[in-house]
């Protein structure tokens, strides 16, 4: 997942994350579980704390 390669990159932690988002832990820890249906919303919020941005694109099915 990007978001957990990110934070490997920075070194940053889970405790770090959850301190720069205002976050507790259990809300960290599932941003980072890829099995719970995380909004985009706070997807967005994590990644941007690791100085990232989300982007969704469409396209018109052929």
């Amino acid at each position: 997942m990007l978001l957990h390669q990110r934070m490997g990159a920075l070194g940053v932690t889970k405790s770090e994350l959850a301190r720069r988002l205002g976050w507790h832990l259990p809300q960290v820890d599932r941003v980072l579980d890829i099995n719970h249906r995380s909004r985009l919303d706070r997807m967005d919020a994590a990644l941007a704390a690791l100085d990232c941005r989300l982007t969704v694109e469409t396209e018109t099915a052929a």
